[in-house]
């Protein structure tokens, strides 16, 4: 299946906010804020931005946390289409699994409690 122009240039917003979650840096308050204001701007609901982070974001960028030096800075628009958008709307198995949920369980609690502020705010 290949993911139409349309759902990657909505979907990339979300992907460069959720690939944050396994760069090798620190994440701060700051940082959780603007992250969620990104995903905020997005028309996903809370449900289908986890499914986004654990099925399509976690499958390719999660390695870079297992690795000695890993990309620090971002991923990148090129990166993250090539590697991430052959993820969307798949649900594999494996994925389901998150071997690794320590990577991004806290972070996406931060994120989320932000995420729901800002939308409560908007109403």
């Amino acid at each position: 299946m290949s993911v139409s122009p349309e759902t990657i240039r909505e979907r990339l917003p979300v992907w460069n906010a959720l690939s944050e979650l396994f760069l090798d840096t620190g994440l701060q308050d700051d940082d959780y804020k603007r992250i969620a204001r990104a995903l905020a701007r997005s028309p996903y609901s809370e449900n289908e931005l986890r499914e986004i982070l654990r099925f399509e974001v976690y499958p390719p960028c999660h390695l870079n946390l297992l690795c000695g030096a890993g990309v620090w800075a971002r991923f990148g628009d090129d990166w993250l289409m090539e590697r991430v958008a052959p993820h969307c709307g798949k649900r594999t198995k494996f994925a389901g699994l998150v071997l690794h949920r320590w990577m991004f369980c806290e972070h996406w609690d931060k994120i989320q409690a932000y995420l729901r502020d800002i939308r409560n705010e908007r109403r």
